[in-house]
């Protein structure tokens, strides 16, 4: 009998029916509860045999489309029959088999206590396991990212999923073996512009009218902001001919990015709901129900995604978004290279020079750019994924090797992690622009369409836009970057040659975390600016702040998420 117990919130459920209808299947039924060893009646079983299935998704009416896989070989070519946004457990005679998905969309945990593997979405129920301290590699990575690196999380002993991989938990052995099923890979890259438009766009489309079909009769529902990514969500939910579907945007009052979203929704027949964000109500809300929230999001390794936090509770409490609506978020493959320039082999690169381009682009928080490369829990991982991810030298896989730290890194563990706010408000989501026939034609483009500066990407959204709307796009710049680009050049040049560049710069960049259009500076103790302000100027972000608070269990009243961690 197997030494696996699997305990889940009633995400997770024992799928009853398998979909063998890769585009759409009507929603089975799946019975949600909580998984423990088999009992003695599955003795006989081959010990690789299934004894029990667990599976969550996104949207939660999905199924899978074959078996979950019993062992790490199968993980792979089962993971390109699945649709949407997935996680598996199978516990069999003789262990159990994590999956995870390319997004990493439900953060599994496990610890192996007193000769029993433990796997759970809860780190609470883990942490009542046995007694519980601190992984100071971990909380040293967190302070510096907002999230800790590859499967290590806060807590020693306590592993999480990585993204993309598979883990085999055995019975008797305490080692987790972590097996990878999948890695961005740009390869066999297509020039040919129609032939890319064609098969991206279809691609979006497919996974677009996916998740209209197996969530009809609900509401829909699109964070609209002034940008893309969003914008092309709520197109192709239009084009797909979803029927029920709403947009909504926050900010602080006047906002102008909530005037450009008003604008897209209107053109699109959208209803739209804007939710005004004051600091002294959304400070007061943080410290009455945000430790409630930050105790069900963290996931064992990841700073709470904070920023939809106070427009769900107003949505949900008013029923514009009414208990199970499906959020599609503009998640997406696209944006995730930085460091264009370096991408040329005849740019000398060490491995030194690999880590400290993704330290400081990752891992700055508390702005110690010159310092934070430098640190051994930071540097030693990071010499392991140049390593491991860039082993030939050539412009693709620089390439990779930066975008997928990103998306396996920083993306998986804290940009993804939003959908637990959803979650928490008894919402549902998907994530269609994360599909994996989505990122797989991406990995096929060349750089002319997926440069830095994503000026392809830009232009296909305003067709597509245009297509659906009849009007051409308008987009929202950040307030930090408002003066127009001409001026601002010229005045960035004589900044640098006063060598004031950097200083203005940390004053602009201050006032907006002071002044933050969502009004993310109400999540700072009440009159506590003057006090963050200098350290801000030096360089350190507001995540940098609330990292430590969170550390510190004082980010928000009764959050108590470490006070049994020795």
């Amino acid at each position: 009998m197997s030494k696996v117990i699997f305990a889940s919130h009633s995400r997770w459920c024992q799928p009853g029916t398998f979909n063998d209808d890769a585009a759409a299947s009507p929603a089975a039924t799946c019975a949600a509860g909580t998984g423990a060893a088999p009992s003695a009646a599955d003795a006989k079983s081959p010990a690789d045999s299934p004894i029990q299935q667990w599976w969550a998704s996104a949207p939660n009416s999905n199924q899978p489309h074959a078996p979950l896989p019993t062992s790490p070989e199968q993980v792979g070519q089962w993971a390109h029959k699945q649709a949407g946004q997935w996680s598996g457990v199978v516990v069999t005679k003789s262990g159990a088999l994590l999956s995870s998905d390319m997004p990493r969309s439900f953060p599994l945990l496990y610890r192996y206590v007193a000769g029993t593997w433990l796997v759970s979405d809860d780190p609470q129920i883990l942490i009542d396991a046995a007694p519980t301290s601190w992984d100071t590699t971990g909380r040293l990575q967190f302070r510096h990212g907002a999230y800790t690196l590859g499967t290590r999380t806060l807590l020693k002993g306590i592993y999480q999923l990585p993204a993309a991989s598979s883990v085999e938990l055995i019975d008797g052995d305490p080692t987790p073996h972590v097996h990878p099923w999948k890695a961005l890979r740009y390869h066999q890259r297509i020039t040919d512009e129609p032939t890319f438009r064609q098969l991206f766009t279809q691609a979006l489309e497919q996974a677009v009218e996916r998740v209209v079909k197996l969530t009809q009769g609900r509401r829909l529902a699109v964070p609209l902001s002034g940008g893309l990514d969003s914008r092309l969500i709520l197109s192709l939910l239009k084009l797909a001919g979803a029927s029920d579907v709403v947009a909504f945007t926050y900010g602080t009052a006047g906002s102008r990015e909530a005037k450009i979203s008003q604008q897209v929704a209107q053109s699109l027949d959208v209803p739209w709901y804007f939710v005004e964000l004051s600091e002294a109500k959304v400070r007061q809300a943080w410290q009455a129900e945000g430790g409630a929230f930050i105790r069900n999001a963290w996931a064992g390794a990841s700073l709470p995604h904070y920023q939809d936090w106070y427009a769900l509770r107003e949505l949900t409490s008013t029923g514009v978004l009414p208990a199970g609506t499906v959020i599609l978020p503009g998640h997406t493959i696209v944006g995730n290279l930085h460091g264009q320039e370096l991408l040329d082999p005849k740019t000398p690169m060490s491995r030194k020079d690999w880590v400290e381009l993704l330290a400081h682009q990752h891992l700055n928080l508390q702005g110690q750019q010159d310092l934070v490369a430098a640190l051994a829990p930071i540097r030693k991982p990071l010499l392991e994924a140049v390593d491991e991810l860039l082993t030939v030298d050539t412009l693709d896989a620089r390439q990779s090797l930066i975008e997928w730290f990103n998306v396996r890194e920083r993306q998986a563990k804290y940009i993804n992690h939003s959908m637990r706010a959803y979650e928490h408000f008894g919402l549902d989501w998907a994530l269609p622009m994360l599909d994996l026939e989505v990122i797989e034609v991406w990995e096929r483009g060349g750089l002319a369409f997926t440069d830095e500066e994503r000026i392809w990407y830009k232009n296909l959204i305003a067709q597509i836009y245009a297509r659906v709307s009849g009007t051409q796009p308008q987009l929202y710049a950040a307030g930090v970057n408002a003066i127009p680009a001409a001026p601002r050049r010229a005045a960035i040049k004589v900044l640098s040659t006063l060598r004031l560049d950097k200083a203005v710069s940390s004053l602009l960049t201050t006032r907006v975390q002071l002044r933050h259009p969502m009004a993310f500076q109400a999540l700072l103790p009440a009159g506590s600016a003057a006090t963050y302000a200098p350290q801000l100027l030096k360089g350190r972000s507001l995540n940098g702040i609330f990292a430590d608070l969170f550390l510190a269990d004082t980010w928000a009243a009764d959050s108590n998420v470490f006070t049994e961690v020795i």
